[in-house]
């Protein structure tokens, strides 16, 4: 009869922690941060596609939705406000990271 070897048990779920908790930031709070500063650099509201156009991203239907579902994020956050023609800025009190 062939030996079977002990295979090592997978860690429990507690010992894994994520990237936020490690010290890193988590990729959400990274986009958050950089959403929240391209708004800090206009006066009033702006346009999903000019976020897009100044994060450098490729300006496709599909980036420009990225973006206005992160933004409607922030909106539930608190942080940015819409305004009834789609338009977002910072909400009163909000404090881009770089500004």
């Amino acid at each position: 009869m062939p030996r079977i070897e002990p295979v090592p048990a997978a860690p429990a779920a507690s010992a894994v922690v994520p990237a936020a908790r490690r010290g890193g930031r988590s990729p959400d709070a990274e986009a958050r941060e950089q959403l929240l500063a391209v708004l800090a650099r206009y006066a009033g509201p702006v346009r999903c596609r000019q976020v897009a156009e100044d994060l450098g991203l490729e300006v496709t239907a599909r980036q420009v939705e990225v973006i206005r579902h992160r933004l409607k994020k922030a909106v539930a956050a608190g942080l940015v406000v819409q305004t009834p023609g789609g338009l977002f800025t910072l909400a009163r009190g909000t404090v881009a990271a770089g500004g």
